[in-house]
Parts: structure tokens; sequence; C-alpha cells
């Protein structure tokens, strides 16, 4: 069938006349009915960094194409040679020429997020070796981990979602946006929080005394993910960065505003301030009494202040002006070099080396995402591998779940001391990391997934039912 024919029943113009097929992409996700937007603000779902099509060679030298039986289908066609548009390209700052991963997903993302996860887990296995050592210092800068996690989440959002608040956004877009973040984050979320509480009551976990009406709101906070505003310790020692993104996805068409749908000069003046409150952050945590280490000088996660809640927004706003500068020569420059993008990560490893480093190291974050946003270097074709992918695809429950098994790690650790085995602490962080990886596999396949579709599947309902009445798909002229 041609495309002609594809596109004829729902790319009009407002005045009724239909659009050239060489300006629109059509999309159909399981849906009442198609959508279809032109190349400009273009509507590609969010599965994780799961957006883009896998198109054949034959696409990027202009060749017509016909949708193959891909998840995310396509219509391309005589588009200019070597340019391949992101889901959301503003006007203001487009440029041509423009290129990120042509895979079903961003796969050297999925991959970095997994690595990720398995530092920030080494991290707190290992907790206490210092700052003596260039060996030590990079394992202790492990917590960093988790504001890398907030950089790549800003990323993946712009990439998934920005095209959604493009021109306008409606309570519909809003809803849309909010329920799927909700399908995506809170399933595990609460069984994770749930096994926390459990293990708190049992023993099993440290928690700090309480009286039974404080402990009755601590719950309400963490169940609706609120804890960490400046309110209350976080059950699962690790949901306290779920907390702070919630924050952020709740205010995020706002921060599209400066980011992504104003001038450059406007992103630039954005995210030097975010690195500016970056660099600040130390010092407010000092004010705030902070108990921990001097070292780790962003280790931010008491509610104090909700001092996390502004360390997470700074560095997901720094994520969303990476992707704006991904989307351009310079950046798709960085991600297909093949000595930048592994320089940017040797420099990026060494400065994890060094003390003191923080804000800087996350500044670095910035450029790691760019260089990994395509499969043209090497190191990002080896988080396309198959490990780092397994990783990636574990990661949220490799980092919800590991501080739960704590005290296995410390009663392995115990029960190694007194058998008299030398590197006690070795067998508990084994303990631990098997358990998470078992953990992490089966929350996956039996929680994370089923729940992510059954809950996406009934907010689109309800958003269909209840908020989209009377409403038909939006429709723009090329400008």
């Amino acid at each position: 069938m041609p495309v002609s024919s594809l596109l004829a029943p729902i790319c009009r113009k407002p005045a009724g006349s239909y659009m050239p097929e060489t300006t629109w992409l059509l999309y159909a996700e399981n849906a009442p009915a198609p959508l279809c937007r032109k190349v400009i603000g273009s509507y590609v779902p969010e599965d994780d960094t799961s957006v883009l099509p896998r198109f054949r060679t034959g696409v990027l030298a202009g060749e017509r194409f016909v949708p193959g039986p891909h998840r995310y289908n396509l219509c391309l066609t005589d588009r200019p040679r070597g340019r391949l548009d992101l889901p959301f390209i503003s006007p203001f700052f487009y440029q041509p020429g423009v290129t990120m991963s042509t895979g079903p997903e961003i796969r050297p993302l999925t991959g970095l997020r997994g690595i990720a996860a398995l530092y920030v887990m080494a991290y707190h296995y290992t907790i206490g070796l210092g700052y003596s050592s260039h060996a030590a210092t990079l394992m202790s800068h492990g917590y960093l981990a988790v504001d890398l996690f907030f950089c790549l989440s800003g990323f993946v959002m712009a990439i998934s979602y920005a095209h959604m608040f493009e021109g306008s956004w409606t309570r519909t877009k809003y809803f849309r946006f909010i329920g799927r973040r909700i399908a995506r984050v809170y399933p595990l979320y609460l069984v994770a929080t749930l096994a926390a509480f459990v293990l708190i009551l049992a023993g099993g976990l440290a928690a700090p005394a309480s009286s039974p009406l404080t402990l009755v709101r601590n719950v309400v906070l963490n169940l609706t993910m609120t804890q960490t505003w400046g309110f209350a310790d976080s059950f699962d020692g690790a949901s306290w960065s779920l907390s702070a993104e919630w924050a952020a996805y709740l205010i995020f068409p706002i921060l599209l505003v400066p980011t992504l749908q104003r001038r450059p000069s406007v992103a630039w003046l954005t995210v030097g301030a975010c690195m500016a409150i970056v660099a600040l952050l130390p010092a407010l945590k000092g004010f705030a009494g902070d108990r921990n280490e001097a070292h780790a000088l962003l280790d931010i996660f008491e509610p104090n202040l909700a001092l996390p809640v502004l360390r997470c927004i700074a560095e997901f706003t720094m994520g969303l002006v990476a992707y704006r500068i991904a989307s351009t020569r310079a950046g798709r420059w960085l991600s297909h070099s093949r000595w930048a993008a592994p320089a940017v990560l040797t420099v990026m490893i060494a400065m994890l080396t060094v003390a003191d480093a923080d804000a800087a190291i996350v500044t670095m974050f910035v450029a790691c995402l760019i260089a990994m946003s395509s499969e043209s270097n090497g190191p990002a074709r080896w988080l396309s591998s198959p490990l780092p992918q397994l990783a990636g695809r574990l990661s949220y429950g490799i980092y919800l779940t590991h501080l739960l098994f704590s005290g296995l790690v410390s009663a392995t650790y115990a029960r190694a001391q007194a058998l008299g085995l030398t590197h006690a602490h070795t067998y508990g962080a084994v303990a631990g990391i098997l358990a998470t990886l078992i953990a992490s596999s089966l929350l996956y396949a039996n929680v994370e997934v089923p729940a992510r579709r059954a809950l996406r599947h009934l907010f689109d309902r309800w958003n269909s039912t209840y908020l989209a009445v009377g409403s038909a798909p939006h429709v723009r002229t090329q400008d």
C-alpha cells in the first residue's frame, strides 16, 4: 500500500487539505485512533529509552520506505540525505543534519543506566573505604551514580515527552504524562516501600524511633512519594531519589520552557544556573546540618530543607539541556566521533578518582549523555552489548532493592568473621549482590513489566474517557 494511502485518512491541515507525505511522520500507538504529527514535534511514545524506530540503511539515503514489522511504525519518505529528526525539535534551535540512535531504543543509555545501578550498589556494599587512594575514591564516588540517574532521566523525558507540550499543553496531555510516569515508577516503588516497612517492623532494617502518630504520617508520606520534600526519611533507603524525581515530573512542562522552548541563550543561562546550584549544594548541606561524609560533597538525601529535591531538579534540568545540545551538529559530532566519546568517558572516570571533584563530575555527565546518544563509538557499542543491556533492564529493581538486603550483608559478614575467614566483608557484599540480582530479576518479570502495562492501559482509558471527550488529535501545519 502506498504511503499516501496510509496518510490520507488522518493527515489534514486545519482547512481540510492533505499535507504532503514528505513532511509527516505517521505513528500508530495502541490508542483509539492513530495520531499524525509532522517531523517537527513528531509523536513518539516512551518506554524507558525505547523511542526511535530501526530504519533500513536506504532511508538515510533518501529512499522510500514502507514500515516493517517494528514495534514503533513510522512512515518516513523522501528525507534529505543524512537527516533523522529527533522527536522534539523546536524551530528556535533546530539544525538539519541531526541524528541520534537509529535503533528501537537508545541502547547505550540503557546500558549506562545498568552500569550506574551496579555502581551505586557496589558503593553501598563497600561504604567505609574512604578517599585514601584513587581506587578507594573511585568506589566512594559511587553515590554520584544517583546524580547520573537524575541527568539521564531529564534526557530521556525530553526525548519521550517534550513533543507532548510543544506549543501549548492541556490537562489531557499533562495527566497522560503523569499517568505514564506513575505506571513506570510506582508499582516497584510500592513493593519496595512495603517490603522495607515490614523489615523495619521485624527489626531487619534500622529506623529512627518515632511515635505511632509520626509513624502513620511517615507511612502516608512514603506511599505518596513526598517524604523527601522536607518531611520525613524514606523507609527504603534508596527511594528518596524517587520522591525527589516525582517533584521534577510534576513540574516537567514548566522546566521545558527555558530548556527547550526558548532561545539557545536562555537554555545556556538555565544550565549555568543549575551548575551553580550543584556547586553551592555542599555549602547548603553544611547549613542544613547534614550528617554525611565530609568528602561526599553532593551526597544529600536527608529531607532537611528539601535539598534532595533541589539536587534532583537542577540535574534533571541539566539532562533536558543535554538533549538540546545532542540535537545540534556539535552534539552529533561528539556522539559519532571515534575519539571524542572515549575521551569524555576517560576524563570522567579519571575525575571519579579525585576527591572533592563531585560538582565537576556531575557537569561531565552532560557530555557523557551526549556522547552515548548514538552507537557510533566504541564505548556506546560496548554499552549496547548483552550484559550491560541486561543490567539496564534490571537497573530499577537493582537500585530500589539492594539496600533491603543490608541485614543479609551484615549477617553474612558477622558469620564470616566468626568463622575466621579473611575478607569477611567481601562475603557479605557477594551475598547482597546475588540476592539483589535474583530479586530484581523476579520483580522485573512479575511486577515491573506487567504492572506498567496494566496501569498504562488503565490511565489511557481514563484519559480518553474523562479528559479527552469531544477532542480531536492536534495537528499543526508545517512552519
